[in-house]
C-alpha cells in the first residue's frame, strides 16, 4: 500500500486444518514401483534456467568428501577423493573424527584423536553452526544434465488410514537463487488411495506444504505437471510469480523434463544410507541440504492445506484503476493518491500507486506485485509486495482483499493499525 510510513508485517495464508504429521518411508517393492512409475510427474523447468537436474550418483562420484567442524578448527584436507557411492552409504564406510566441543570459553582443541569418530551414516551433532560430512562437487559439474535424462527418486509413505503417498525427489547440481549453493533436493508427493490418485503435495521454500486436488491439476497421460521455480527449483502446480518469506519464485514453461521416464526407488540407490550434506557452496556454514536417507521424517506429506491458485474466478482478470482517491486511515503524509491494478490469469499480478499518474514527477509513486493467498467465486485474498519506490515512502508488505461487484472491484487493505479501501473500475482500452 502506498503513502504510508509504518511497516505492515506479512500475513500468512490459511492454517493447515489438521496437524502435519511426520512420516517416514517404508520399503519399496514391485507393486509400489508400478504405481510410482504410473504417477511420476513431468517437470517444466523455467525459461532461462540452465541449472539442470542430475543423477545423485553422478554428483557423488564427481565430489570430494569433506568434514565441516562448525568453524571450530580448520580442516583443509578432504576425507576422501573419488568418492564411492556404495561406500558412502554403508555403515562404517567413510569415517572421520570431530574436534572436541569447547566447554564455556575454553579454546577448542584441534586434536582429532580427542574427538568422537563418526561415519557417513551417522547423525553428527551440530556445533555452533554446522558440523558433519559434506560433498564438495567439482564446479564444472554444477550445471547438471542438459539432456534432461536425469532420474527422479521415489519413496512410499503411509498415513495409517489407507492413504499412501509417493514422494518424488528431484536433484539439481546447483541452486542459483538468494542462497546460492551446490546440491538442491526438491520434492512433491502424489497421494493415492488404492490405485486412484487423489492429490499432489507441494514443497516450497520457507512455507508449509500444500496440496492440490488431482481433478484440479494439469495431468498428461496420468503424470501430473509440476513447474520448478527459476534458480531455486521449488515446486508449484502453475506458472506465475509466488511471494514467500525469502523472496519471489517465478515459474514458466521453458524446457520439459519427463521425470517419469526414469524413476528409481531411493532405498535401492548405492548412496541411500548417507546422512551428510550435499554441497559445498553457500552462505557461511551452509553446506547444502540433506537428501533422502533411511528413517528421515517428512512433515506434511499428507497435508490438506490448499495451495494458492492462479486460475481466477470470472470477472477479475484485466486492468483496473481508481477514479477517486484511496481512503486511508490514518491519513498518510503524502495526502491523496490513486492506484492501478493488473490481474492476469498467469499469476503475474501488478499494483501501482501514485499521487498523479499523468505527472512525470509525482510527489510519490511506487509499484509491486500481488500473489494469491486464497479465493472464492467473488473474492481474492492477495499478498502485496512493493518492489519499486520512485518517490516518497511506501509500505513494503500488506494484505489485500478484492471483492467483485456488478461493475467494479472493492479494494480493502489491512495491516496492523492501517486500513484502506477504494473502488476500482476497468481502465479504458
Amino acid at each position: 500500500m502506498a503513502a504510508l510510513i509504518a511497516f505492515v508485517p506479512l500475513v500468512s495464508g490459511c492454517e493447515d486444518p489438521v496437524p502435519r504429521v511426520a512420516t517416514t518411508a517404508g520399503p519399496s517393492g514391485v507393486e509400489a514401483a508400478v504405481l510410482a512409475q504410473r504417477f511420476a510427474p513431468q517437470v517444466w523447468l523455467a525459461e532461462g534456467d540452465d541449472n539442470f537436474p542430475m543423477a545423485a550418483t553422478d554428483f557423488v562420484t564427481r565430489s570430494a568428501l569433506r568434514f565441516d567442524h562448525g568453524d571450530l578448527c580448520d580442516d583443509p584436507e578432504p576425507v576422501a577423493e573419488g568418492v564411492e557411492p556404495k561406500r558412502l552409504g554403508e555403515d562404517g564406510g567413510y569415517r572421520h573424527r570431530a574436534y572436541p566441543v569447547p566447554v564455556g570459553t575454553q579454546t577448542p582443541s584441534c586434536d582429532h584423536e580427542a574427538g568422537i569418530e563418526y561415519d557417513t551414516t551417522d547423525d553428527v551433532p551440530a556445533v555452533r553452526s554446522s558440523q558433519g560430512f559434506y560433498l564438495d562437487l567439482d564446479d564444472d559439474a554444477r550445471s547438471g544434465d542438459s539432456t534432461l535424462g536425469a532420474p527422479a527418486y521415489w519413496e512410499r509413505h503411509e498415513d495409517g488410514s489407507g492413504l499412501v503417498a509417493f514422494v518424488y525427489w528431484f536433484f539439481y547440481g546447483y541452486n542459483d537463487y538468494n542462497n546460492k549453493h551446490e546440491g538442491d533436493w526438491e520434492r512433491v508427493a502424489v497421494q493415492v488411495r488404492g490405485e486412484q490418485p487423489v492429490a499432489v503435495t507441494f514443497w516450497k521454500h520457507e512455507e508449509p506444504t500444500c496440496t492440490v486436488d488431482w481433478a484440479d491439476l494439469d495431468v498428461d497421460d496420468g503424470h501430473p505437471t509440476v513447474l520448478a521455480a527459476k534458480g531455486a527449483h521449488g515446486s508449484y502446480p502453475t506458472a506465475g510469480m509466488f511471494n514467500h518469506p525469502g523472496g519471489v519464485d517465478i515459474t514458466t514453461k521453458g524446457r520439459l523434463w519427463r521425470a517419469w521416464s526414469q524413476v528409481r526407488a531411493a532405498d535401492a540407490e548405492p548412496w541411500w544410507g548417507y546422512r551428510g550434506m550435499w554441497g559445498e557452496a553457500g552462505m557461511k556454514n551452509f553446506r547444502g541440504p540433506r537428501g533422502p536417507y533411511p528413517g528421515r521424517e517428512q512433515e506434511g506429506v499428507f497435508t490438506t492445506r490448499e495451495c494458492a491458485r492462479t486460475t481466477l474466478p470470472e470477472g477479475f482478470a484485466g486492468d483496473w484503476e481508481t477514479r477517486e482517491p484511496v481512503r486511508q486511515v490514518p491519513v498518510g503524509p503524502a495526502g491523496d493518491y490513486y492506484m492501478r491494478l493488473t490481474i492476469r490469469e498467469n499469476g503475474q499480478h501488478e499494483v501501482a500507486y501514485s499521487s498523479d499518474f499523468d505527472n512525470p514527477a509525482p510527489a510519490f509513486a511506487c509499484s509491486g506485485t500481488l500473489s494469491l493467498i486464497r479465493m472464492t467465486t467473488t473474492t481474492l485474498t492477495m499478498r502485496e509486495l512493493i518492489t519499486r519506490t520512485d518517490a516518497g515512502n511506501c509500505v513494503t508488505e500488506g494484505d489485500v482483499v478484492l471483492t467483485r461487484t456488478r461493475d467494479d472491484l472493492q479494494w480493502q487493505y489491512t495491516g496492523g493499525s492501517i486500513r484502506g479501501d477504494a473502488y476500482l473500475v476497468r481502465r479504458p482500452g
